[in-house]
């Protein structure tokens, strides 16, 4: 029988705010709009030219909220990781290729391994390479976002995104 596991993706959205907004609560929004924060602007405006740029803008905000997470919210946030088979298979891949030497019936030692450094983020509240690479993998939509202005976000696309971003989900 399978079991089913619930994941709540709502710790997501203090990440969210701290990118697009600079901050961790939601924006106070006025005539149904916020201001985007400049350094949100300026990454969106280099995306296509550089994308590492979004990645590092990512990772830093990511890493700024998430190692002031509690041991019960890294556990929410390993699960929310471990259950994105499409994201493990990526790392795999990054890591065969990055290897000059790797069989392939090294594949679940090279999972094993992944597991285990993003597990390293709830046994030691490490911030790694994999846990950072995740949030920027899962948010880097935000900056392909057509926002009906230019620097600012209005009420419905924030709920939008959050939606998108932090539903629940129910893994069988």
């Amino acid at each position: 029988m399978l079991e089913s596991m619930h994941i709540s993706y709502k710790i997501v959205e203090p990440i969210i705010n701290q990118i697009l907004f600079g901050m961790l609560d939601a924006p106070k929004f006025e005539d149904g709009k916020a201001d985007l924060c400049i350094g949100f602007l300026d990454t969106k405006k280099n995306t296509k030219a550089d994308f590492v740029l979004v990645e590092t803008y990512i990772s830093d905000h990511a890493e700024s909220i998430l190692k002031d997470f509690d041991l019960n919210d890294r556990y929410t946030v390993i699960q929310i990781i471990l259950s994105n088979d499409a994201f493990i298979g990526t790392m795999i891949y990054d890591v065969q290729h990055g290897a000059s030497n790797c069989d392939i019936n090294y594949i679940s030692a090279i999972r094993l391994g992944i597991m285990d450094k993003i597990a390293e983020y709830y046994t030691q509240n490490d911030v790694n390479y994999f846990v950072k690479k995740f949030f920027a993998f899962f948010l880097s939509d935000l900056f392909l976002t057509n926002f009906i202005n230019d620097s600012e976000i209005t009420e419905n696309e924030y709920l939008d995104i959050l939606s998108k971003c932090s539903r629940d989900k129910t893994l069988v």
